[in-house]
């Protein structure tokens, strides 16, 4: 799988520069604007099946909250139809949330199957932390496409174009060292799974110099296509449609005293689906407002030991300008 990745990552590439260097622009646009965007970011990490005591972490960023620049950029290509188009936006995190929780489970005798069902002995220990997530943190993505254009039966006013594309996204989001809170929970007993968490203690404390550093890096080419409708007034609709395939590298640091969740580094295949939905209004001859939403969600695969998603929304104004 990776190496069919990089394969038809450097095939785009290369299309993408001949193309640059051969064909003339004939129209092109560009455009700049702002938009708000929310994210949820979870990554889970289990030790392998061998070791003993177990331990397992689940990592989740929610309602993080994001503000964003964009600047987009779409061009033809002198005597056909076909277009390319690229964008480009960086945000910077304005608050979010990290839930922490570390799972550690100390088996002192084999497993067993009984009526009951499965039963081991040992000891099983939760701890649960939350903080809040620092305003240093930062993302920004990279969307690179070539769509061909076809009109749509005997109407003139639609166009659906299927396309090839690369995307880069990055997530750097760093989680703050005070205002921590955490949640212990404990049992040793001879027990199914389901019932180890039936005694249980809590605690608050304050640890400031526990900190936690993820970057989370995201590439790969896409299929998908294109939409639009033109009204034939000053205002029209179009989408775009793209399912992403590619690698997913995650980087964790905590910087504490568990060497099992604070350090992990790992890369594998991810995959998962994407939507833009816009409308743009012209205000003069050259000048037009463009509104959009999107939406994405992918997921990591081909890994027993560890696995990540990311579910990312935004919404967007842009201004835009044709040459």
């Amino acid at each position: 799988m990776k190496a069919k990745i990089a394969k038809m990552s450097i095939a785009i590439a290369s299309a993408a520069l001949s193309l640059t260097g051969m064909l003339c622009a004939d129209v092109s646009s560009i455009l700049v604007g702002t938009g708000y965007r929310q994210d949820s970011l979870t990554s889970i990490v289990r030790e392998r099946s061998n070791v003993n005591p177990r331990g397992k972490t689940n990592l989740h960023f929610r309602d993080v909250e994001i503000v964003l620049i964009d600047v987009k950029a779409k061009t033809t290509f002198g005597c056909c139809d076909t277009y390319a188009r690229i964008d480009f936006d960086y945000g910077w995190v304005l608050d979010g949330k990290l839930r922490e929780k570390l799972s550690l489970k100390n088996r002192h005798s084999d497993a067993e199957f009984c009526n009951d069902g499965f039963e081991e002995s040992g000891w099983f220990h939760d701890v649960i932390s939350r903080r809040d997530v620092s305003k240093n943190s930062f993302v920004w993505d990279l969307d690179l496409a070539f769509i061909y254009p076809i009109k749509c039966g005997c109407s003139q006013n639609w166009m659906f174009g299927p396309g090839i594309g690369f995307t880069v996204n990055r997530q750097q989001l760093h989680a703050k060292g005070d205002d921590f809170r955490h949640e212990s929970h404990s049992s040793s007993s001879s027990s199914s799974y389901s019932d180890f968490s039936d005694y249980t203690s809590s605690s608050d404390s304050c640890d400031s110099g526990h900190r936690h550093h993820n970057r989370t890096s995201w590439w790969g080419p896409w299929i998908g296509f294109d939409f639009a409708y033109d009204s034939c007034d000053c205002w029209n609709l179009y989408g775009e449609v793209e399912f992403h395939i590619g690698r997913v590298r995650h980087n964790r640091n905590g910087h504490g005293d568990n060497e099992f969740g604070d350090g992990f580094k790992n890369t594998r295949s991810y995959c998962g689906p994407s939507i833009k939905l816009g409308s743009t209004y012209t205000i003069c001859e050259n000048w037009y407002l463009d509104g959009s939403v999107f939406y994405s969600k992918y997921f990591s695969f081909n890994s027993n030991r560890d696995n990540i998603k990311w579910a990312t929304a935004n919404i967007r104004l842009d201004i835009g300008y044709t040459f």
